[in-house]
């Protein structure tokens, strides 16, 4: 995976694996190949995911620590991932891929917040989030999806993204412009 703004993958500095013909950082590598067959990630256990996960929590931690923008655009969460109650500097997610279930429970958003193209394959809790701007264009919401008692200080748009699964707003607050 290429991110287009930096024009080369943002992990280069780790260990690469090869996939379909093509080297793929950790955070990159697809679940399958073109094949079906799982990739090494795919055959993650329980150690691998929770060592996953607190490594996306540390570049997480580190960017809001020197307020910069992190962007885990094209990174591939093979397991359930619980980012509730944490809080984000700018973030982008862009054309990531859930495979399960992702947790933002009470997480801050401090700045914009970017799932454009995103595929969550399982459910979505975002319930009582806090947004600034958030766009989610052509997002995929497989499994069901919650934005209970959320609330959106500024734009919220969902252009072109589609709820395959249940999706509830329930007691969501909009400052602004929602599409």
């Amino acid at each position: 995976y290429t991110d287009l703004e930096l024009n080369r993958c943002q992990f280069s500095e780790t260990n690469t694996f090869k996939c379909d013909g093509k080297q793929w950082c950790i955070y990159h590598l697809p679940m399958f190949d073109q094949k079906g067959e799982r990739t090494k990630k795919g055959h993650y256990i329980e150690k691998e995911l929770v060592q996953f996960n607190d490594t996306i929590f540390r570049l997480i931690d580190g960017a809001k620590n020197i307020n910069v923008a992190l962007r885990l655009n094209g990174v591939v969460f093979p397991g359930i991932i619980d980012f509730s109650n944490k809080e984000f500097p700018e973030i982008f997610f862009n054309d990531a891929i859930f495979y399960k279930s992702a947790d933002f429970t009470g997480t801050k958003f401090n700045d914009d917040a970017i799932f454009n193209h995103v595929l969550f394959n399982d459910k979505s809790w975002f319930d009582m989030a806090e947004f600034n701007v958030a766009l989610f264009y052509g997002t995929v919401f497989n499994g069901d999806t919650r934005f209970k008692e959320a609330h959106f200080n500024d734009a919220v748009i969902f252009k072109n993204s589609r709820f395959n699964g249940k999706a509830l707003f329930d007691g969501s607050e909009y400052s602004s412009q929602f599409k």
